[in-house]
């Protein structure tokens, strides 16, 4: 997608512009190998375990650190958008909590013909 890792010229003006401001990564690893832990690692710093998803264990989430809320008290606005279901591994639960509560997920979207 972006035009400075070889995409499509002025397909993500506003992203390609804030990465001269930053770091770039043109390879990078998930922890994890499903969206419930991916999600946790990313927005929480919590690590990936076996046969576990802190997802789904919401009595856990207000120990838990939130990146999408600190950016709100930063007075940003927090969106997360999702191709599948957010009923999904509680994820919608864990969303709110972190702080998004613009949520938008397959249901959003008109059907394709």
């Amino acid at each position: 997608m972006f035009e400075a890792l070889g995409g499509e010229k002025g397909v993500t003006p506003n992203l390609d512009s804030t990465l001269h401001h930053g770091i770039l990564f043109n390879n990078i690893y998930s922890q994890g190998y499903r969206t419930d832990q991916g999600l946790a690692d990313v927005l929480s710093g919590f690590p990936a375990t076996p046969n576990f998803s802190i997802m789904m264990q919401p009595e856990k989430y207000p120990k838990l650190p939130f990146l999408p809320k600190i950016l709100s008290d930063a007075g940003y606005h927090n969106s997360f958008y999702y191709g599948g279901e957010l009923d999904f591994a509680n994820m919608k639960a864990y969303l709110l909590q972190s702080g998004i509560s613009d949520l938008h997920d397959k249901s959003s979207y008109s059907k394709m013909r």
